[in-house]
C-alpha cells in the first residue's frame, strides 16, 4: 500500500494546526482577532507572527477561548498580501494569507516552517475555477506529501491529491469562499494554508 493512501480517510485539516482570522480582508490600523484551531493552550502556539512585505510583527494576547481554541490579536500595519503563521509543537504549523487593501508581493514568502505550503500564485488575484499551483517544502526542500483542499463552509467536500517529487501540486478552486489546504509529510509533520477567494 502506498504511504499516502490512509490519509484519504484522515481529516487532514482537523488533525493539525490551522489559522482563521476574523476577516481575511483587512486594512492598516485594524486589529484582527485570530483563532488557532487544534491548539488547546496558548503555550501550544509558537512564534505566531504576521509578515508584510517589509516587516514582521508578533501576534499578541494569546489566550484560550470558549470552546478550547487559542485566540490572539494581529495588528495590521501594512498594505498588500500578508502572511500570518505559527507553529504548534515540532511537527504542526499553519499559515493564513490576508489581504490588506490590495494584493502584494509577499504572498510566496517562505517563512521557514518545518513543513510549508508556498502558493505560486497569489490567491487574492484568482477567480473561481482558476488553478492554484503550490510548492510544498519539508525543512526547506521540495517534498512529496499528501495534500487536501476543502472549503471551510463545506468541510465534508474535499479534494485529495499529493505533491510530486519536486514538491508541486495544483488545485482548482471551485467557487468563492474561505479555503483550507492541508499537507502531511511521510514522517507525520503537518501544515496548513488558509485564505479567501472573494
Amino acid at each position: 500500500m502506498k504511504w499516502w493512501l490512509p490519509l484519504a480517510a484522515m481529516p487532514l485539516g482537523a488533525q493539525g494546526l490551522y489559522i482563521i482570522p476574523a476577516s481575511f480582508s483587512v486594512t492598516p490600523g485594524e486589529r484582527v482577532a485570530v483563532v488557532f484551531h487544534n491548539a488547546a493552550r496558548p503555550e501550544d502556539v509558537r512564534d505566531a507572527t504576521l509578515h508584510s512585505a517589509g516587516a514582521a510583527y508578533n501576534v499578541t494576547n494569546l489566550k484560550t477561548a470558549e470552546g478550547g481554541a487559542v485566540t490572539g490579536d494581529a495588528s495590521i500595519r501594512a498594505e498588500g498580501t500578508l502572511i500570518l503563521y505559527a507553529g504548534a509543537g515540532g511537527r504542526a504549523s499553519g499559515k493564513a494569507l490576508l489581504v490588506s487593501r490590495r494584493p502584494g508581493p509577499a504572498f510566496n514568502r517562505r517563512v521557514g516552517l518545518p513543513l510549508e505550503i508556498v502558493p505560486e500564485r497569489d490567491p487574492y488575484t484568482l477567480k473561481a475555477e482558476d488553478p492554484l499551483p503550490l510548492l510544498i517544502l519539508l525543512r526547506g526542500k521540495p517534498a512529496a506529501c499528501a495534500a487536501r483542499l476543502k472549503r471551510l463552509d463545506a468541510p465534508h467536500a474535499a479534494v485529495d491529491s499529493r505533491s510530486d517529487m519536486a514538491g508541486r501540486v495544483q488545485f482548482r478552486l471551485a467557487g468563492t469562499g474561505k479555503w483550507l489546504i492541508t499537507a502531511v509529510a511521510r514522517d507525520g509533520t503537518s501544515t496548513s494554508l488558509t485564505f479567501e477567494v472573494p
